[in-house]
């Protein structure tokens, strides 16, 4: 949070910032808090920080404190926000563990309207609401505002190397500056050059800040002129002109208002708001601005300043050269922006993007009309994203002029208007931007013609109001005792350290001594060989220490995990783009950076295969010897069948996006010995990939992990290329090596969740029963095996989703392209099995007579039935879940509901979706299924766990010691677990497959009962004796205190070869329901509520598992819909961060959700008969899929087209505008 002092209000404002894209320059006169002056564990934690911890609003904590930091500046600049207000300032800070809806409750009270409370819930059951803890506020006492004034006022200039930054306070200073300093470039926020100074792109020249130049300050409104200084914040200006809004009593305030408000409304986020300026914004000449249009419609002006004057320039498409070029000349300074804003003319905003908050538009408009009599006399139609840069559909707007705007005279205006889109497109020519062109057209007429009926207006009109959840779960027996916290809903462990910034992550680790930075140099070709590389340019960056490549490894450059033909660095030939080809030792990071860039390769390209579909035609296979599944024969059945169709369904690539990136740190010490701190789920391959990389033994290297910032499975199997380099630059150098991937190199080389093709052939009965299925499944695996094995083994095995189905074959077929190689994601195919059924049950749903939740009923398995791998299913609970499920979402009434909205509206339709799933929990190895855990006693009471298990933010150390605090007798403050470590726990398989606290807790178990078999005859003896007493009675009596825990979970075990064998320890099981509605003008949709049930037997912890729950089921939503990824020519992806892929954020979760966990379903197959919990929950999400489907097919049916099949993910807004009529 920065607070200055603000020339032109007189007053102390406060804003919360980025500081990833903040000079440290422009904060000078600025009061800067971060969340350690908020609160401490020393010191006390603030109110807001205690209620995120309370409410389940921490997992893995890395976004925490920028959660925290939004909502604290919120308080500072609105007592009492609504509820709407909080959930805006939380949009631009991402997580990908919650779900966002834990984040939300705990911040609510703060909200002067409170959240509902819950109905009725059955005495058994437990519901939670969060309440602002009280206490006193810890947080650092800020400068006084006479301080503030005094810093602010006075002209600052700071040198550095090459770069100058000068921040004046006067327009008579800054032109100036402009006349004596040749190509000083003017700046007001500084976001833009920011971020290309974090790239390296900008690091000479001078740089004059505006931002506290009084006359570029000012907000003044007159006679229907809006004049508003370069040097206003957007944020100021969107907070200037709700002031204006809510003003006027008549609640029929200019429009102009209304449509400046939305832009800004819809503009980054409060954090970038905060920053950017309007003068900034308009010299950018951003093409995807969303202030642009309007000001353009509205015919606003610059107002441009010189040694020469002051002069007005029309903002219009003569003001824009081209993308990011304006016309304005380099000695040209913008001091404000005058909007003309007439009362007597109707202006409208529209947009579009991939998600509906924080994301640049796709397309966007303002239109602007003045009416004499229901007759036009003047337009203005202006459009971006369309072409090149903002344009006018000028023939359109003269059309419009002496017509009146009624039905008779659309389709004329829309034909006219594609005319002006095609040629504004020229090369860039889209159809769904046209598309979009014509729905804008479309809601504008609906606002403004006179003969549209009231319920058509109102349906192109949707509120995203605020979001509101419900859990309910089995609370614990009255008489369980109190310090027993087995089945509470205890908070995270750790999560105090989390919301203080107080948790270390890897990157936050002290620099150590002689430590040096290494920095991958990656190929820029997808598969070609290597003919020259250069690094004499790199050499001499100031830092730079040395260029390490294959030559550097003593042992073996080749690793893998199930084929070791993967290589630590490329030697002649690359296969994808992005692959290492050496790496930059360095003295800093930024040398690092700078030097890896000047390093030079040239290459000759050979053919590459780039997509899934091109590896098929190609026959691009990786051999995959196992067996095809099958189960009766479904050649022969398909003649019994009544219906029989042939499709192909294709999934989607998904980026993990933890929000930690890989990071590790290597610190060399003696007899060969290192010290690897590294982001991983996988410590045991660490350790053995570098054993193997330096050829020492592994127990040389110590693999230590504190926690990590989110995994989803990325940090398995590919943090070789983290951990590696500094590995072979810490013991060939001897010095410590540090090495964390950006987040753009992070995307580039780490794979993604493996797409999908699958081919079928399926017949059903009348009555709904699926007869009979043959599949072949193709999977791209990327450039190596990696683990496509196995994830095709689970979706072979997944396929059959929740449905019994007597006659099935499918087979597997592994894909080799020249992209990065795909590796374990959440779900580890489970999904994408699921998701295969599940599809392939609707592109049958509109064909069949029965209705859609029949077809699924009919199907599901139950208690005893066998699968297509001939597993028996036991504590079947799908049928369970599923009538619970249809209860709780009130379905019947919910469908009934929609069929009447549908009919009522045109251009906005609703779907529903319930859904069934069936997950399995443990490996289907059982050497897999093993655990280890050591605890120790010490002379106090106090407990120490150390386990094999990664805490991620699933919760695994908090389940640890509730286990350990029930098998102990103990409470949960006597125990506490420190990291995890090879040196402790040694040979930990992977933190994955929702298995950790089944092979850990139960290893955890067997030490405490070790123990207290141990202490049971001096209890007995004392049968009061105090727990620290007994200890200390032990000690005395040399009983040991230590003890190691040992699993072996389940008995399960498949040959994949021989096609033989059960796979799993058990299922977790589940239902759901989903409610949506899109906009069939845009593709635009909304979740409007979500209903799950889930079994988690007897949960150890609700209120974490609830967490993953929802948190599973947003990621999901995410992969289905918004979270686009796409190869390029070149071999890249099209994405490099969350600028340009875009996970679901606060705005995005359902508006209603409720998750039930079943009740009376223990599971006597894992620790204190709870269940897995982490990955099952996603495929639910595969229910506002099919929602999504049925409401497109609405609309379809509406104008006599036939429904979709084989609709692809993720179904963007794109894809659903062109599935609709």
């Amino acid at each position: 949070m920065a607070s200055w002092w603000n020339p032109a209000q007189e007053i102390v404002r406060s804003k919360n910032i980025n500081a990833c894209i903040t000079p440290l320059c422009y904060l000078h006169g600025y009061a800067v808090t971060t969340i350690e002056g908020v609160g401490s564990q020393k010191k006390g934690l603030h109110p807001i920080q205690e209620n995120l911890v309370a409410c389940h609003g921490v997992q893995c904590g890395y976004c925490s404190p920028g959660m925290i930091m939004s909502v604290f500046t919120l308080t500072h600049t609105d007592s009492e926000p609504s509820q709407e207000r909080l959930e805006q300032a939380l949009e631009g800070n991402l997580c990908r563990c919650t779900g966002y809806r834990p984040i939300i409750e705990a911040f609510k009270p703060l909200c002067k309207v409170r959240g509902k409370e819950c109905g009725d819930i059955e005495d058994i059951c437990q519901f939670r609401t969060c309440e602002v803890k009280s206490g006193q506020d810890p947080s650092s006492d800020y400068a006084s505002s006479s301080d503030l004034q005094l810093l602010g006022s006075n002209s600052v200039r700071f040198v550095s190397g090459n770069m100058v930054w000068i921040r004046p306070t006067t327009l008579k200073e800054v032109l100036e500056l402009m006349e004596d300093i040749p190509g000083a470039r003017l700046v007001m926020g500084a976001t833009a050059m920011s971020y290309g100074m974090k790239k390296g792109h900008r690091n000479e020249g001078t740089l004059i800040c505006c931002s506290h130049v009084k006359e570029m300050n000012m907000f003044l409104l007159n006679n229907h002129l809006l004049e508003v200084g370069a040097a206003v914040d957007l944020a100021s200006f969107e907070g200037r002109l709700n002031e204006i809004i809510t003003a006027d009593n008549t609640g029929l305030s200019n429009t102009c208002f209304h449509a400046l408000k939305e832009s800004l409304r819809w503009l980054g986020s409060d954090q970038i708001k905060n920053m950017s300026t309007i003068g900034g914004h308009l010299a950018l000449c951003d093409p995807r601005s969303d202030l642009y249009p309007v000001l353009m419609a509205l015919g606003a002006k610059a107002m441009i300043a010189t040694k020469d004057g002051q002069s007005e320039i029309p903002i219009d498409e003569d003001f824009i050269s081209g993308p990011w070029k304006s016309s304005l000349k380099g000695s040209d300074v913008i001091v404000s922006i005058r909007i003309p804003t007439p009362t007597n003319n109707q202006t409208f905003y529209y947009k579009q993007a991939k998600r509906k908050s924080f994301d640049y538009a796709i397309a966007n408009a303002c239109f602007t009309i003045t009416l004499a009599e229901e007759t036009v006399t003047s337009a203005r139609l202006y459009f971006g994203g369309i072409g090149r840069t903002f344009t006018s559909a000028s023939n359109t707007a003269n059309l419009l002029v002496g017509k009146k705007l009624n039905s008779s005279t659309f389709d004329k205006v829309q034909d006219m208007l594609n005319e002006d889109i095609k040629q504004i497109q020229m090369e860039t020519e889209s159809k769904y931007k046209l598309k979009l062109a014509q729905g804008f057209l479309r809601k504008f007429w609906n606002q403004v013609a006179v003969d549209i009926k009231e319920t058509d207006a109102k349906a192109d009109t949707r509120d995203w109001g605020i979001s509101t959840g419900t859990q309910v779960w089995e609370a614990p027996s009255p008489t369980q005792p109190e310090h027993d916290a087995v089945g509470k809903p205890i908070p995270i462990v750790g999560g105090r350290s989390l919301v203080t910034g107080e948790a270390t992550f890897v990157a936050d680790m002290p620099r150590r001594q002689g430590e040096i930075w290494v920095e991958l140099v990656c190929s820029t070709r997808a598969h070609a060989r290597i003919l020259k590389l250069d690094v004499t340019k790199a050499r001499k960056v100031p830092g730079f220490v040395d260029y390490m490549d294959s030559s550097w490894i003593p042992g073996k450059n080749e690793w893998g995990i199930i084929v070791k033909d993967d290589v630590l660095f490329a030697t002649t030939e690359v296969q994808f783009y992005g692959q290492p080809v050496g790496a930059v030792l360095a003295e800093t990071e930024e040398a690092a950076k700078k030097a890896a860039a000047l390093v030079a390769i040239d290459y000759e390209d050979l053919p590459a295969i780039l997509t899934l579909k091109d590896a098929i035609s190609k026959e691009s296979f990786i051999p995959y010897e196992n067996k095809p599944l099958q189960v009766g024969d479904p050649d022969t059945e398909f003649e019994n069948c009544d219906i029989v169709r042939e499709g192909v369904i294709q999934t989607a690539y998904q980026e993990h996006m933890y929000m930690e990136p890989n990071a590790s740190l290597v610190i060399p010490q003696e007899d060969d010995e290192l010290e690897v701190f590294i982001t991983t789920q996988t410590q045991q391959f660490c350790q053995n990939a570098v054993s193997e990389l330096l050829n020492i033994p592994a127990n040389r290297v110590t693999v230590r992990t504190k926690r990590i910032g989110g995994g989803f499975g990325g940090k398995e199997c590919r943090t070789m290329y983290v951990c590696g380099p500094p590995a072979v630059a810490a013991y060939r150098t001897g010095r410590p090596a540090r090495c964390v991937f950006d987040r753009s190199k992070d995307i580039m080389i780490t794979g993604k969740r493996h797409p999908f093709l699958a081919e079928y052939k399926a017949g059903f009965k009348n009555n709904g029963k699926l007869n009979a299925i043959k599949m072949k499944i193709f999977v791209d695996a990327g450039y190596s095996v990696d683990v496509t094995p196995w994830i095709m083994n689970k979706i072979m095995l997944h396929v059959d989703g929740s449905y019994k189905i007597p006659n099935y074959r499918v087979e597997g077929y592994i894909c080799r392209t020249n992209t990065p190689s795909n590796t374990a994601f959440r779900g580890f195919g489970a999904p994408e099995g699921a998701f295969i059924i599940e599809s392939l049950i609707a592109d049958f749903e509109t064909t069949l007579t029965v209705p859609r939740e029949q077809i699924r009923s009919t199907n599901l398995y139950k208690e005893g039935d066998s699968t297509h791998y001939n597993s028996i299913l036991t504590d079947c609970n799908i049928e369970k879940c599923w009538n619970e499920c249809m209860v709780q979402s009130n379905f019947a009434q919910k469908k009934e509901d929609i069929k009447q909205f549908n009919n009522l509206h045109e251009l906005r339709k609703r779907g529903v979706a319930i859904m069934p799933s069936k997950c399995s929990v443990s490996y289907p190895s059982k050497a897999e299924n093993q655990g280890c855990a050591l605890v120790n006693v010490y002379l106090d009471g106090s407990v120490l766990i150390s386990h094999g298990g990664i805490e991620m933010g699933q919760g695994l150390h908090t389940k640890m010691i509730q286990v350990a605090s029930r098998a102990l007798d103990i409470p949960m403050d006597n125990v506490h677990i420190n990291d995890t470590g090879t040196n402790i726990t040694p040979n930990p398989v992977p933190s994955a497959a929702s298995t950790s606290t089944d092979l850990y807790g139960e290893a955890v178990l067997n030490a405490c009962r070790t123990l207290k078999e141990r202490l049971a005859p001096l209890q007995e003896k004392n049968p009061q004796i105090s727990w620290p007493n007994l200890v200390q009675k032990a000690f005395h009596e040399r009983v040991s205190l230590s003890a190691t825990g040992f699993s072996r979970v389940g008995t399960n075990h498949r040959d994949f070869e021989k096609g033989e064998g059960d796979p799993y320890n058990y299922y977790t099981f589940g239902a759901c329901c989903s409610v949506v509605e899109i906009d069939c003008l845009t593709g635009e949709h909304q979740v409007l509520s979500t209903d799950i049930v889930m079994d988690v037997g007897k949960s150890l912890n609700p209120g974490i598992d609830i967490g993953q729950i929802e948190g599973a089921f947003v990621q999901g939503y995410g992969w289905l819909t918004s979270e686009e990824i796409v190869v390029k020519a070149d071999g890249r992806y099209n994405i490099s961060g969350p600028v340009d892929y875009k996970i679901p954020n606060v705005k995005d979760i359902p508006r209603e959700i409720k998750v039930a966990l079943l009740k009376d379903c223990p599971n006597e197959r894992a620790v204190y008969s709870s269940k897995g919990i982490g990955e099952p929950p996603l495929l639910l999400s595969i229910s506002v899929y099919l929602a999504l489907r049925d409401a497109i097919n609405t609309a379809r049916k509406d104008t006599g087209l036939s429904p979709v099949s084989g609709l692809d993910i993720p179904l963007t807004a794109e894809a659903i505008r062109s599935a609709c009529p």
